[in-house]
């Protein structure tokens, strides 16, 4: 029974282990209407750096061009994000050595229209006064203490 379960974890793990495409792209999401179009987008693997990216065309983004360092396990990519750019999935196509085509998805997310105004509180007097009622209480002590502090004084002479 031992031997059964065992087998049907490490099954398990390797079809999970396959069906990952392990690939880390940062950052991990971006906005539509940001004041800079430019964005460089990050994407982390093993021997990323040998293989070719393309993105599949998404309308207002623009690859411009695909850098590969030093690093195998890096490339870069320049993306210009025009103004008429959706919310929306980009899809970028990898392809490696042997000719094998992996879809990686990156999610551009639209911008808030309140833009921090309402949704993003900054300190305010409530905040001073929270601290230092954190702060009076961590002072305070007990009723008992006082008192044997106080008759502790009391004893000392000079």
């Amino acid at each position: 029974m031992k031997k059964i379960f065992i087998w049907i974890i490490c099954i398990f793990i390797v079809g999970q282990s396959i069906s990952q495409n392990n690939f880390n792209v940062y950052p991990t999401h971006w906005w539509v209407g940001m004041k800079n179009p430019k964005l460089q987008l990050m994407i982390h693997r093993d021997h990323v750096g040998m293989e070719s990216v393309s993105m599949q065309a998404y309308p207002g983004v623009k690859l411009v061009k695909t850098i590969k360092a030093k690093n195998p396990n890096y490339i870069f990519m320049d993306l210009v994000i025009e103004k008429s750019a959706k919310p929306g999935t980009i899809n970028f196509k990898i392809i490696n050595q042997q000719s094998a085509v992996e879809n990686v998805t990156y999610e551009l997310k639209q911008r808030s229209k309140e833009n921090g105004k309402t949704r993003i509180r900054g300190i305010t007097s409530e905040d001073f006064i929270f601290l230092f009622n954190v702060k009076e209480k961590k002072n305070e002590t007990a009723p008992e203490e006082k008192i044997a502090e106080i008759e502790i004084e009391g004893q000392r002479s000079i």
